[in-house]
């Protein structure tokens, strides 16, 4: 038989067919490190509660000296309102005849530079760069230098077309290299766009394209609805792609990508996965972050009907009918299925319309047992691929058993039941002679084939 191993009630979209990896939930904010852990216990409050930061030079590369101090300067000020970090002053650099010096002889410092002027500012992160021209604009690589690790970390390009605004524009692109060492929340959705596609692998883009591949909206999770900023935010990551790989790139053909975003509190947590084609032995390239909810336009959150959700909607309100049909199946398919002792699985059910679903278990004896008598599936699920509430694994007596799912349009009348103990676990069991007919007639039904055997 199988029995609940859990009771933890959560439905789970999981994007695309049964074999699919599901979208990657959002990461849970980092753990601090023994340092913090111990300046927390501490009664003594550590000299520096944020992460100092250096802003060095700017090196001009074809562009006049002062466009390059007009760049630092703008990155200077960001630093500056920049509440996540600490910024080292002009004040305290003068003081250091020796970095003064070093800063005057070389251009785009290496690490070991990097790491003694940093040491010698207590600097845990270094902001440094170079400046070019492309026409009218200035393009500037801006490079964080991570003193604990003695590396610096991917460049992070920004086009500056007005140094009026440098700040804005700069500002951007730091955030995006700060955000990803200290885990904080991405300030915008620009921001949080090209942290996303910076995180994914280079080999998933192509500089050249010859019809760029658009990013399907992002979905609410644990749903088959996107929304406004879900498919705005699409359009923002194809932009961040070619931010990376130039104006003529994009995804390499072949490559999708898909996302889900969720609200959490004050944050709205995005993540979004690659399917490669070329990568089917590899787990599927992801990555998640956080950003700010309240630079987000509320109504834009609210969720629309999509793809097959919003085509039964439609025919349904045209006066049209579409069959139901239901799926369902395990984690190792609907086909012969087995499972060991030990085991863990779920069931997975897909519908096309909303309705409710009827889940038996029948015991290896034909003994039905009522799982659930009229599990909803609203319209903004129709299309998902949804996980039943409950994990179940094989106990004894063993054997060839069925899961029967069925579906309706209309809630189904309850089944008659009675509570009985069997080989020390309580169950619903169906009384038979109920079986024989339904108020509600079922219009789509689908079994599945489990043997469950001892370890």
């Amino acid at each position: 038989m199988i029995v609940p191993v859990s009771a933890v009630l959560l439905a789970t979209l999981l994007a695309g067919t049964p074999s699919a990896a599901p979208v990657p939930a959002a990461a849970p904010a980092a753990a601090p490190g023994p340092a913090a852990a111990a300046a927390a216990s501490s009664s003594a409050a550590p000299r520096f509660l944020r992460p100092r930061l250096l802003v060095w030079g700017f090196v001009p590369d074809g562009v006049e000296p002062a466009v390059a101090t007009t760049i630092a300067a703008a990155v200077t000020r960001w630093a500056g309102r920049n509440t996540h970090v600490e910024t080292i002053g002009a004040a305290e650099l003068k003081n250091l005849s020796a970095v003064e010096a070093a800063r005057q002889a070389v251009g785009l410092p290496d690490s070991g530079r990097l790491e003694a002027i940093a040491r010698a500012v207590d600097a845990s992160l270094v902001l440094f760069g170079q400046v070019a021209r492309d026409g009218d604009a200035q393009i500037v690589s801006l490079q964080l230098f991570q003193a604990r690790e003695a590396r610096a970390i991917m460049r992070e390009r920004a086009v500056v077309t007005d140094l009026t605004r440098a700040e804005e524009f700069l500002g951007r692109a730091a955030n995006v290299l700060v955000g990803r060492v200290l885990d904080q929340p991405a300030p915008d959705e620009t921001t949080a766009a090209r942290t996303l596609v910076q995180a994914l692998p280079g080999t998933l883009f192509a500089t050249t394209v010859v019809q760029p591949a658009s990013t399907t909206p992002f979905v609410v999770a644990d749903s088959a609805t996107t929304a406004p900023f879900g498919e705005q935010f699409a359009r923002g990551l194809d932009a961040a792609i070619r931010t990376r790989v130039g104006a003529n790139g994009g995804l390499r053909p072949g490559v999708t990508l898909r996302g889900s975003f969720r609200e959490n509190a004050d944050m709205i947590e995005l993540a979004v996965v690659a399917d490669d084609p070329a990568a089917v032995a590899a787990p599927p390239a992801h990555a998640q972050i956080r950003m700010v909810r309240y630079v987000v336009e509320p109504s834009t959150l609210a969720p629309t009907l999509t793809g097959e959700a919003r085509r039964a909607a439609e025919a349904r309100a045209a006066g049209g009918a579409t069959s139901l049909r239901l799926d369902a199946w395990t984690e190792k398919g609907r086909f012969d299925v087995a499972f060991v002792e030990g085991e863990t699985f779920h069931v997975y059910l897909k519908m096309n319309q909303p309705g409710f679903v009827r889940l038996l278990y029948h015991l290896v004896d034909g003994t039905p047992v009522l799982m659930e008598d009229a599990w909803p599936v609203p319209a903004e699920r129709v299309g998902s691929v949804l996980r039943y509430e409950q994990d179940f694994g094989p106990a004894a007596p063993f054997g060839v058993e069925r899961i029967e799912a069925i579906a309706f349009t209309r809630r189904p009348s309850p089944l008659p039941t009675r509570r009985q103990v069997i080989d020390g676990n309580p169950f619903d069991v169906v009384l038979t002679a109920s079986q024989r007919g339904f108020v509600v007639a079922p219009e789509s039904k689908v079994e599945i084939e489990i043997t469950t055997s001892p370890r």
